[in-house]
């Protein structure tokens, strides 16, 4: 089921002349916090990268209603945010620079990731044991892929679709018209998948479960390029140009992408360490701090280059998605 909150029509948000996008120095950073399971306190906050200004829940100051129960994954295309809300089983859709609302998918099981392609939203499911895709001229569901269990983080290249299935171990990857056309099995979930400019980069890592971490270099055509195996928890990962950054608990180490070989590390001052985010453009690294995960969170900004923190900035409960914004 889908809502709308406007008559105008939705095609000029989602489909804008992709060469007239301005390529710049990201000045904003969005950031989602999941907030706590069943208790709907999931927030968006807007962090000015030139004045160090924290603008706090903006959906709901702009909605005058709750953002949703777990926010899990945030994308932007053109002037629209796609805010998934994992528990409350649905995706809102938001101008990017007011916040108010423009439309709600909702009547998913439990959303994962979503990932826009053209004029599609595909998404990924907890639960459901399938992959959603929705028209974005129309927003209307056209097809379901049955997924056999959960899946997890979606890539696009070169015209496919990579989607990671947790459950059965496997990379798979599907044509745009959503046929399965290849799979590859892996020994480990797939709860990490990035791509990188010599393939993939493939990740265990069950907090929960505090289990010890895989690290694996795929390349294009999804065979092991290398693998790494770390006797502590995973507790996150992200890339950025030829470095992987991997946090296990107060310590950060940065990879080099195409072989994983270690190229330094650094400490940090991070009390729970969640999520984090790289930006090539600034240098930078972005450390979300999920704290005792009840009080409100930290984003830790640190210099690559010289890996020291540049400053912090409270935002909400749980810090868990992010992304730069002109």
């Amino acid at each position: 089921m889908i809502s709308c909150r406007k008559d105008e029509p939705f095609g000029p948000v989602f489909l804008a002349n992709e060469d007239s996008v301005k390529v710049s120095l990201g000045q904003r950073l969005i950031v989602g916090c999941e907030g706590n399971f069943q208790l709907n306190n999931s927030s968006l906050y807007e962090i000015n990268l030139e004045t160090g200004s924290v603008n706090s829940n903006v959906f709901s100051r702009s909605n005058d209603e709750l953002l949703g129960d777990v926010l899990q994954d945030i994308k932007h295309r053109n002037d629209t945010l796609f805010i998934v809300l994992n528990n409350s089983g649905l995706v809102r859709l938001l101008n990017d620079s007011t916040f108010e609302e423009i439309a709600v998918i909702d009547g998913l099981t439990s959303p994962r990731y979503v990932l826009i392609v053209g004029h599609h939203l595909w998404v990924t499911d907890l639960y459901s044991n399938i992959i959603s895709i929705y028209d974005l001229h129309s927003l209307t569901l056209t097809r379901t892929i049955e997924s056999n269990g959960w899946t997890e983080r979606i890539l696009y290249r070169n015209g496919s679709v990579y989607v990671a299935n947790v459950d059965s171990k496997k990379i798979m990857v599907y044509s745009l018209e959503g046929v399965l056309t290849d799979e590859q099995s892996l020994d480990i979930e797939p709860n990490h998948f990035f791509l990188i400019r010599q393939g993939f980069i493939v990740a265990n890592g069950n907090i929960a479960e505090n289990q010890n971490s895989t690290i694996k270099a795929l390349d294009f055509n999804l065979s092991e390029v290398k693998t790494l195996n770390y006797d502590e928890t995973l507790r996150a990962i992200t890339t950025s140009g030829d470095k992987v950054f991997v946090a296990f608990d107060s310590n950060v180490r940065v990879l080099k992408a195409d072989d994983l070989s270690e190229l330094g590390g650094f400490m940090t001052n991070a009390q729970t360490t969640y999520s984090m985010m790289a930006d090539s453009a600034r240098n930078e690294l972005y450390i979300m701090d999920a704290k005792d995960f009840i009080s409100n969170g930290e984003v830790m900004r640190y210099s690559i280059s010289d890996q020291q923190m540049l400053t912090k900035y409270q935002v909400g409960i749980i810090p868990q998605a992010s992304l730069m914004a002109l």
